[in-house]
């Protein structure tokens, strides 16, 4: 569940913001995300409640908006994945590659580590040669 940690991120950021206004109340939290990043909205809303409990941002709303597409020239397939080559793990826009749950769906650890270290070796590669 990756939604909480970037509930903890969110939170700190808000937290660090609010101290300029050191009287003011945070009544709501505007956040865009992308489509592929796949958040599930309410566990994310979940996860800021459970966060914010017992906190001075108890009660403060979190609204999320998705993006449908932040990249419009990667390719995706059903589902929101990104495609990627299965052996470099290039993807259709030049310089992005792409690893793990977000190519293949949910996966073992091991598996979207391997991918992680197949995608470092071609990335490695085309930083030296720039040839895609």
């Amino acid at each position: 569940m990756h939604e909480m940690s970037i509930v903890e991120a969110l939170l700190d950021a808000i937290q660090r913001e609010s101290r300029a206004y050191p009287a003011a109340t945070v009544r709501s939290a505007r956040v865009r995300v992308g489509q592929l990043r796949l958040i599930v909205p309410e566990t994310m809303q979940f996860c800021f409640a459970a966060a914010t409990r017992d906190t001075p941002l108890a009660g403060c709303r979190l609204e999320l908006e998705v993006v449908q597409s932040t990249t419009p020239d990667l390719r995706t397939r059903k589902g929101g994945y990104i495609e990627a080559d299965p052996v470099t793990l290039k993807t259709s826009k030049r310089g992005v590659f792409a690893a793990g749950d977000i190519v293949t769906g949910a996966a073992t650890v091991i598996l979207a580590m391997g991918a992680g270290r197949t995608a470092a070796k071609a990335i490695d590669e085309y930083l030296r040669t720039g040839a895609w």
